[in-house]
């Protein structure tokens, strides 16, 4: 019986462990990806759009095409930059000379090249041909770790665009259809899990129909961490091994 149950087990946790390893999806780590927002089965959907010579933290090229937000995590490397001065820059955050991570706006080979994209919708088919995006908020996240969206003008001086500091921006329009770069800034080193939601009022064929669609993206800022036992997995590891202990004891007794 004992080895019934043991073999079950590791039957169960092997499976576990692709799931978990189906649901951390790909670290995207250099290359050219897109923050898409798309019509899909007459619904609004938002998700990542990746291009060519787009590549993982294994330097493997990750096959061009839609994916989920669930199924990707974006890698925000060091160094960290130090914050400038001015109270401009407020809206990041960190305090002058603190650290700041930054995903930049302009292209560099080696990092993420991240595209905010709304080119797979027709302007007619939208109220004001624009898409609305908003920061929902940071479902997890380091201790003190905010988070920010910005452009700069033609001078150097930020542009916000949303921000998870009281006071600041949460949204900004998109016109449709458009492609642009924006910078994105962490305060802290950590893995953060950013919601963002999209929405529009779809106007095609005469209605005035408000659509919306959320997504949680998950961004690495500083390091890749080690991959970890899902809970779940450890909590059923736990209930099927205290099982065999009290099937063991039974039998002794």
């Amino acid at each position: 019986m004992k080895r019934l149950v043991v073999a079950s087990i590791v039957a169960l946790l092997s499976s576990l462990g692709a799931a978990s390893e189906s649901r951390a999806g790909v670290v995207w780590a250099s290359g050219h990806g897109d923050l898409g927002v798309h019509l899909e089965g007459g619904s609004l959907h938002m998700g990542m759009h990746f291009h060519e010579e787009a590549y993982d933290s294994s330097g493997n090229e990750i096959p061009e095409g839609e994916y989920e937000a669930e199924d990707v995590a974006i890698f925000v490397d060091g160094p960290a930059l130090s914050r400038p001065a001015g109270t401009q820059w407020d809206f990041t955050g960190a305090a002058e000379g603190e650290s700041l991570w930054v995903l930049s706006k302009v292209l560099d080979p080696s990092r993420p090249f991240l595209g905010w994209s709304t080119e797979e919708l027709v302007a007619s088919d939208w109220q004001d041909g624009v898409m609305t995006l908003s920061l929902v908020g940071i479902v997890t996240g380091p201790v003190g770790g905010l988070f920010s969206v910005w452009d700069v003008d033609g001078f150097g001086s930020p542009q916000v665009k949303a921000s998870s500091v009281s006071g600041q921006p949460t949204s900004f329009n998109l016109s449709i259809p458009t492609h642009s770069h924006f910078n994105v800034g962490f305060t802290q080193a950590g893995t953060y899990a950013i919601e963002l939601k999209a929405s529009g009022v779809y106007v095609a064929g005469g209605g005035a129909v408000p659509m919306e669609s959320s997504a949680v993206f998950t961004f690495h800022v500083g390091s890749i961490p080690d991959p970890v036992p899902e809970p779940a997995s450890m909590a059923v590891f736990g209930l099927l091994v205290g099982g065999l202990g009290v099937r063991a004891y039974r039998r002794r007794g």
